[in-house]
């Protein structure tokens, strides 16, 4: 029987894929400095506004699968040392690639970078959240399983105007003040608790569910996401993307961001493979969203080397055909290293038997 699920396997493999074209698109020959105009301009502002919800998408994953799990060193047990093991083993493979194929210099801020979180050429600023998320997970999931239905409605409320509408009222205000000054509404000491909605969120959807037609999500998810788009579209025409005004406020703690990763979480969590679909489908979207976390860690590798060694894919080929070079690859390499690691824990786990 199938206990996995495949709304969630899809979420996740979206996110992954997100992920990796977020950082396609930095990694292209004018990333953050292409023109805003045409077509060309908007449908790049909307897929950066787009691929911005991986985070989210990931978060509220971990607090619809997480939410009922209790006991802190049973939930530090269990997942501490596969994630610290798997962070490192990815960073030192790192190391040794930069090193070796990049020829990169070997110096103690190398190894100070995989410790504060700053190796994988910044990508595993993930892990220096992600480690809190969990030091916490218990106590937050014990608090959040004392309150009622309405309690809990309430405080992600509260969360979403302090963290978000706080967030971008201020970021707005201080672009019409030409950052002299900003407004602050009732808080501006909790914008970081953006992380913590997200979680609850997905506890929430988790715990209750949600019973609107998938259509209307669907349908103010995309006004949301274009609208916004259209906004940074109009203010920016003729200039830089990284020149146009408040640019900078699109990151997770946005507001409308929050808004469209919570409705794209509502319309895929439940989604279920009719039976007659293929199995190969459903086997291929179960593959990614295992291989995942290990697709993340590893697509620093894939992408610098498809980047410095066969710069002209992301140069020369149509911008789909670069995002799929670095999507297959990193899944690639995930899947053999992961093989790879598995071979080698049933030789140790056979040895051990033997001995006994």
């Amino acid at each position: 029987m199938n206990k996995r699920k495949d709304g969630l396997d899809i979420i996740r493999t979206i996110a992954i894929a997100l992920v990796i074209l977020i950082h396609a698109l930095g990694l292209s020959i004018d990333g953050y400095t292409f023109p805003i105009f045409g077509v060309s301009g908007f449908a790049r502002i909307y897929l950066r506004r787009l691929c911005f919800a991986c985070v989210p998408l990931f978060l509220m994953l971990s607090g619809y699968l997480n939410i009922n799990k209790e006991g802190a060193v049973s939930i530090w047990k269990k997942s501490f040392p596969h994630l610290v093991g798997t962070y490192l083993f990815w960073s030192i493979l790192a190391l040794g690639f930069d090193i070796f194929i990049l020829h990169s210099e070997f110096t103690k801020k190398s190894i100070i970078d995989i410790l504060n979180y700053s190796c994988l050429w910044g990508r595993a600023w993930y892990m220096d959240l992600y480690f809190g998320v969990l030091m916490l997970m218990p106590f937050i999931n014990k608090g959040w399983k004392a309150l009622e239905k309405k309690e809990k409605s309430i405080l992600l409320i509260v969360l979403f105007i302090i963290s978000f509408v706080s967030k971008y009222i201020s970021s707005v205000s201080s672009i019409f003040f030409n950052n002299e000054t900003h407004l602050v509404v009732i808080s501006s000491h909790f914008f970081n608790m953006s992380y913590l909605f997200y979680y609850l969120c997905g506890a929430y959807i988790s715990e209750y569910g949600v019973k609107y037609k998938k259509i209307l999500y669907f349908t103010i998810w995309q006004i949301i996401l274009v609208l916004h788009s259209l906004y940074y579209m109009i203010i920016g025409y003729g200039k830089l993307y990284n020149e146009i005004p408040g640019v900078s406020s699109i990151w997770y703690d946005n507001m409308f961001l929050a808004i469209e990763a919570v409705l794209m979480f509502m319309l895929l969590y439940d989604v279920k493979f009719k039976e007659k679909s293929s199995k190969v489908v459903r086997k291929c979207f179960s593959m990614v969203s295992i291989l995942s976390f290990d697709m993340y860690l590893c697509s620093y590798i894939t992408d610098m080397f498809i980047n410095r060694k066969i710069g002209w894919v992301y140069y020369k080929w149509p911008f789909w055909g670069a995002l799929s070079v670095s999507f297959l690859a990193s899944f690639i390499l995930s899947l053999f290293i992961s093989e790879m690691k598995k071979c080698v824990e049933n030789k140790i786990k056979d040895r051990r038997k033997a001995e006994k």
